[in-house]
């Protein structure tokens, strides 16, 4: 909304919602959040907004920054207004924004149109205050943080965390189609109130099929990366993209290593299967040998590398705040998350990084400070403690091991 004074809620669902208000004080600022107040706020001074419901779809808002000395200023969609129902009340908030590379967020939905996604970032300033900012995908600025949306998926992809390290995020303004299946029903009517009364559209029969339109840009990418896939691997990724999509095999994750002075090329490879650690099976061999001996250089040879598993042992003392229940066991839950390769991103040789575990056990919602923490590879053949990072070899896969966790209840 552009009004600052007051400001007129409509939805066929606000009488069923949640109503957060948000507003920008000032220019270029971030934005603060409203609290509901039925009028007077008990005398006190702070961000509040006053409420009078119009009808079971209409609503409102008021804003008296001469009662309450705080306000929306006059500024180009200075009131934002969020309705959460209660579905996406309970499943709205979408976890913290941890700083490292391409971190993956789970959005609650899949099937989402782009152009109406945006999530809400809150954090503190200087003062410790809460301030609010609305993320659109692929925004770039100075300390902006940049994401990708896929929005089939229902994921996002953090590029650069910029000024939002240790942020919490939420989701904001949402729609969603039903994919292939179409998003228009059949005899349904679109009725238009209250700006255009007794204007009617009526749907006789539903949709059929449906994706997002591809944009010329995309099409020309795509044709120019066909055209630029080698028939012969030549690099790494050549080795990687020819194991993974292997067909009739079941590839969980595979990870080529180049040995350009001995013409030499290394493929660490984890078959999909129920297994909790599988070992890749002569069969599997020779039909990825068999793919590869077509694809691959005169010159170059090809070794497979079944996977091996090492074992992570992890010590932390930690400082807990008060109030907090199961501290201990979230602590532990990350931990495992954070060197379980098997089920995660990670892949084969990928580094455990001491500094990584450290910073997102800080970044916790129950941690008030890290005190003590300790990791090493159980036994050693596959992995190497390397200035307090963990290195594993080629084929290596980390797994959690024994965690301990001690915690101390902070008291400020």
């Amino acid at each position: 909304f552009q009004r600052n004074g007051e400001i007129e809620v409509v939805s066929p669902i606000l009488s069923e919602s949640y109503l957060d208000i948000y507003c920008k004080e000032e220019k270029g600022s971030s934005y603060r959040k409203y609290e509901y107040t039925s009028g007077g706020a008990g005398g006190r001074l702070g961000r509040y907004f006053e409420r009078e419901d119009l009808g079971e779809d209409r609503a409102r808002i008021r804003f008296r920054k001469d009662r309450y000395s705080y306000g929306p200023d006059k500024l180009k969609n200075c009131v934002k207004a969020v309705l959460y129902t209660e579905q996406v009340m309970r499943q709205y908030s979408l976890g913290r924004v941890l700083g490292y590379d391409d971190q993956e967020v789970e959005l609650p939905f899949e099937h989402i149109v782009p152009d109406s996604f945006c999530i809400i970032a809150k954090r503190r300033n200087r003062l410790g205050e809460a301030i609010y900012d609305f993320v659109r995908p692929e925004y770039r600025g100075e300390g902006a943080l940049v994401y990708h949306l896929l929005e089939n998926d229902g994921r996002l992809i953090i590029e650069d965390a910029g000024a939002f390290i240790g942020a919490e995020l939420y989701l904001g303004p949402i729609s969603l189609t039903a994919g292939s299946e179409g998003n228009i029903r059949g005899q349904n009517q679109l009725i238009s109130k209250p700006a255009f009364p007794g204007v009617r559209f009526f749907n006789p029969s539903p949709g059929t099929g449906g994706q997002f339109r591809e944009k010329l840009e995309s099409v020309r990418s795509r044709f120019m990366r066909d055209m630029e896939r080698p028939y012969a691997a030549v690099t790494a990724g050549d080795y990687e993209r020819l194991v993974m999509e292997m067909p009739g095999l079941c590839i969980h994750k595979a990870r080529a290593f180049m040995d350009e002075d001995r013409n030499l090329v290394k493929i660490a490879v984890k078959p999909g299967t129920d297994d909790e650690q599988p070992k890749l099976t002569d069969a599997y061999r020779r039909i990825i040998e068999k793919r590869l001996e077509e694809r691959r250089l005169l010159t170059t040879r090809i070794e497979i590398l079944s996977p091996v598993y090492t074992s992570v042992d992890v010590s932390v003392t930690v400082y807990v705040k008060l109030y907090y229940e199961n501290s201990k066991e979230l602590i532990r839950e990350l931990i495992a998350r954070e060197v379980d390769y098997l089920n995660s991103d990670r892949n084969f040789a990928d580094v455990l990084k001491f500094d990584e575990l450290f910073h997102a056990i800080e970044m916790m919602d129950c941690v008030e400070y890290v005190y003590d923490l300790s990791i090493r590879p159980h036994g050693g053949s596959h992995a190497k403690l390397i200035d307090l990072d963990i290195h594993p070899a080629e084929n290596c896969l980390l797994v959690p091991g024994n965690i301990s966790v001690e915690t101390i209840s902070f008291e400020r």
